[in-house]
């Protein structure tokens, strides 16, 4: 099986990273690194969409806090590649498993390596690297063992730590189904927002409740952000790939962006990152 043989691979170098402390290092940041869901750039008024989907975010953009990257193609629009992609240190598929993955050279260095997941549990699910107890142990410092019902629960129960850690944060993002990613008091779109000469009454109810999940995330990255505005830190968030909600044809969903007539609307994907007062003071 090759994922059990990349796992055992990947796991042996893990365990064997040589790192050293600098002398800095109660001076270092906290590092998160958000990583979203079927989030397209299409659906967010941080690039312009119609919709206002990202009023958070926006008011942090204007105040020159936040950084938005435009071009930013995920390698694939199916989310355990761009996981595999996104952990290890090699360029290709084809070498996982013969590189490091990068939360085991934080937790070698002595950092705090924490995993926030919404998707992926130890010895739960699809058998994956994030799954496999040995290698998440040597990954992480701490995770949590459950999920959540909503991507801002899991946020609450974060503990946010002042420096020398690295936190990753797993949403669920907008996946389908879309009506279940946000909460009653998040339904702020209704079909009746778009336009009926363009979309069936079906596809009109499936966009907004698209929107509604962006809504409800821009709300959950906010959040993040507020939990570590006194700290010293930089978050960088990104989605796994993108998500195509009737732009072009009847389709919504991933997974088949290259029989797409529009193949950036499934990889194409928001790329933004935060820095607080405190680390911009510093570096």
């Amino acid at each position: 099986n090759h994922r059990k043989l990349s796992s055992l691979e990947v796991l042996d170098i893990c365990k064997n990273i040589s790192a050293i402390n600098s002398n800095s290092m109660q001076q270092s940041p906290t590092i998160i690194v958000v990583i979203g869901e079927s989030f397209s750039s299409q659906h967010s008024s941080l690039y312009g969409y119609l919709y206002k989907t990202n009023e958070n975010l926006y008011k942090r953009f204007s105040a020159g806090d936040l950084i938005i990257f435009n071009d930013v193609v995920s390698v694939s629009d199916h989310t355990h590649p761009v996981m595999k992609s996104v952990f290890s240190l090699s360029d290709t598929e084809t070498d996982f498993g013969r590189y490091p993955l990068f939360p085991a050279c934080f937790k070698a260095a002595g950092y705090q390596s924490v995993l926030y997941d919404n998707q992926y549990f130890v010895n739960q699910g699809e058998q994956t690297f994030l799954t496999n107890a040995d290698v998440s142990n040597a990954m992480f410092s701490a995770r949590n063992a459950n999920g959540y019902a909503f991507d801002g629960n899991l946020v609450a129960a974060m503990n946010p730590v002042d420096s020398n850690s690295l936190c990753i944060i797993h949403l669920m993002g907008q996946h389908y189904g879309y009506e279940d990613r946000y909460p009653k008091e998040f339904k702020y779109f209704t079909a009746d927002d778009y336009d009926k000469s363009k979309y069936t009454n079906r596809q009109r109810e499936f966009i907004a409740h698209y929107d509604n999940a962006t809504l409800y995330n821009d709300y959950v990255i906010d959040q993040i952000i507020k939990k570590h505005e006194d700290k010293n830190c930089i978050l960088i968030y990104f989605s796994d790939h993108g998500e195509e909600v009737f732009e072009c044809r009847d389709y919504m969903g991933h997974g088949n962006a290259a029989h797409s007539p529009n193949i950036d609307l499934q990889i194409k994907v928001p790329f933004m990152i935060w820095a607080s007062d405190k680390y911009q003071q510093n570096y």
